[in-house]
């Protein structure tokens, strides 16, 4: 909810002293929101290669739920997120569920 009322910190800076830089808080909040966003992308890199799949799910639950919130912050929330790492796991399933195919057709 904070990154919808950060417009309201302009309001603000008169009000306190030293005044409020509010655009350096805004910066920083974006920064560290941002920052928990690259994190979760680089655990579920790090769970698909530790195929660790039931933290690979949870943290894509994570994301996608992140990207909900903060889809239309470009710098939070890149739209690019998915591109490599959803294609990886779909691929794998279908290769997967090929090799299950052709072990019962075999049988």
């Amino acid at each position: 909810r904070i990154l919808f009322v950060l417009k309201d910190l302009k309001s603000l800076r008169n009000l306190v002293s030293p005044r409020l830089n509010y655009n350096e808080i805004i910066d920083d909040i974006h920064q560290l929101v941002g920052s928990h966003v690259r994190q979760a992308k680089t655990t579920v890199e790090s769970n698909w290669s530790s195929r660790d799949y039931k933290g690979l799910n949870d943290t894509i639950t994570d994301l996608r739920m992140m990207e909900e919130k903060f889809k239309s912050y470009e710098n939070i929330f890149p739209s690019s997120w998915d591109d490599g790492i959803v294609r990886s796991v779909e691929k794998e399933i279908e290769t997967l569920g090929s090799r299950a195919r052709q072990y019962l057709c075999s049988k």
